[in-house]
């Protein structure tokens, strides 16, 4: 019961921090002048991708991607500078949920990525950036996902080989960490902690480490029964 409570306070400050740095993201972002670069952004996005592609080939260095989303934002809300900015400032705002989740899985404490997100938040310069038409605050909210994925990955798959369900599904993530950790399911043999029976195999090595040691005099016990079990978990084939 603490415990759920402890978890709505927390989702209730994340909730808060998020609303306020959206606040003073979306704060007067209308009021400045367009200046040089944010002009130069609005002038490629608004034209065609290929073309757009073609001018930032001759005379810029960075990625398309960024323009080619704000030539997407622009053909359907305008080229209002109002209204350009707003895109960076919905990926900047979107940024403190994937800091948080990021700072949560590498550090293990609600509080530590509470304050971490807080921070971001009301940092200046992500504030001041989220209000210009320009690439930086995609490129933190990309950093901020990149960075959560490798605290999932790191975490719970170790030299896993990864598949597309993977990405997709971020649960088998944390399944397959409390195997690993020894955390089985609630199953028989710990089969719901993993798609593919790692809790069978933890179950049946701790049952056969039990029965290694007689109950009376600890001397070694009989483990032949066990050994078929395991062998069947290691997925041999044999009586």
């Amino acid at each position: 019961m603490l415990a759920q409570i402890l978890a709505r306070r927390n989702r209730l400050v994340l909730l808060l921090i998020v609303l306020l740095g959206a606040a003073l993201r979306f704060f007067l972002i209308g009021t400045k002048t367009i200046w040089l670069d944010e002009a130069f952004s609005i002038w490629i996005a608004q034209h065609s991708l290929w073309e757009g592609w073609r001018w930032l080939v001759k005379i810029d260095q960075h990625p398309p991607l960024y323009y080619s989303l704000l030539s997407l934002w622009q053909a359907l809300f305008g080229d209002v500078q109002g209204v350009v900015r707003a895109f960076s400032a919905l990926c900047s705002t979107a940024t403190l949920p994937f800091m948080y989740l990021a700072a949560k899985r590498i550090t293990r404490d609600e509080i530590t990525a509470l304050l971490a997100t807080l921070i971001l938040a009301v940092a200046p310069f992500h504030v001041r950036f989220a209000q210009e038409t320009r690439m930086y605050a995609l490129l933190t909210l990309l950093a901020a996902m990149a960075l959560y994925c490798a605290a999932l990955y790191l975490g719970g798959y170790g030299t896993r080989r990864l598949t597309w369900r993977d990405w997709v599904t971020p649960v088998r993530w944390r399944r397959l960490h409390d195997v690993r950790a020894g955390r089985a399911g609630a199953g028989p043999g710990g089969r719901d902690a993993d798609p593919q029976h790692g809790g069978r195999l933890l179950s049946a090595g701790t049952e056969c480490g039990r029965a290694g040691r007689s109950p009376t005099n600890g001397a070694p016990a009989a483990t032949s029964a066990c050994a078929p079990s395991t062998r069947r978990g290691l997925g041999a084939t044999g009586p």
